[in-house]
């Protein structure tokens, strides 16, 4: 399969890391995404070992390095302020041969935005629908522009058309009954271990702190709306 033109529809962490991947096979890379600029977006994301690895397959390790928060251990704490455990990711580490990153988000699709190269992302692209036929593959744009290649990779998030034309239905997002904020602060201290990810949880609701890069943390807060759980269930 060689000399393959490889359509990807969305330009986020996916997409941007399968662009990344198929160029260094050797294929042809068309990217594409609906918004009119990549602007900064999201807290951070815990990108484990397998992820990092992945990473540096793409020759990526060292960038990674340095974005990555240096996330040693994991600690739960009830809201009690009881410590319910805590332990070292050294073991997973030595198992595996690679370092968890905790990073912003933000930085990391900078990171692979930069090693494919800006100007391959074509923006202000909508896709609006997919053809098939035995030989190629067609995503179509709201804009009128058709572009065919020999797959189209779905990387358009969770409205996804792509995912529609795969699966052959509408599919429709199910609230699980949380809610999620997520924000960054500067990293201190008092508030946690600069090199723990610390949890605290009771009552159907989570606190966060995990360390991205070298200056900051991403808080994480997550309620259950529709129920509540008894101290048991936690």
């Amino acid at each position: 399969m060689d000399n393959l033109k490889v359509i990807v529809v969305g330009a986020g962490m996916g997409g941007l890391t399968t662009a990344i991947a198929m160029e260094k096979a050797g294929y042809q890379i068309e990217i594409y995404d609906r918004v009119t600029a990549l602007r900064p977006a999201g807290a951070g994301i815990s990108l484990w070992s397998n992820g990092v690895k992945v990473m540096n397959r793409l020759g990526l390790g060292q960038q990674m390095a340095q974005i990555g928060g240096p996330m040693k251990r994991m600690t739960y704490i009830h809201k009690s302020g009881n410590l319910l455990t805590d332990f070292s990711l050294d073991p997973l580490v030595e198992a595996v041969g690679q370092n968890p990153y905790p990073v912003a988000r933000t930085d990391l699709q900078q990171m692979l935005l930069t090693a494919l190269g800006p100007e391959k992302v074509q923006l202000n692209a909508k896709c609006i629908a997919v053809e098939q036929t035995a030989d190629t593959a067609t995503a179509i744009f709201e804009n009128g522009h058709r572009a065919t290649g020999d797959v189209v990779v779905g990387a358009d998030g969770t409205h996804s058309i792509i995912r529609e034309h795969v699966l052959d239905k509408t599919t429709q997002r199910r609230y699980a009954g949380y809610v999620n904020w997520n924000g960054l602060v500067a990293a201190n201290a008092e508030l946690a271990d600069q090199e723990s990810w610390v949890i605290y949880v009771g009552d159907a609701q989570r606190a966060s702190l995990m360390p991205v890069g070298a200056i900051a943390f991403t808080f994480s807060l997550m309620c259950r709306c529709l129920m509540t759980l008894s101290p048991k269930q936690i």
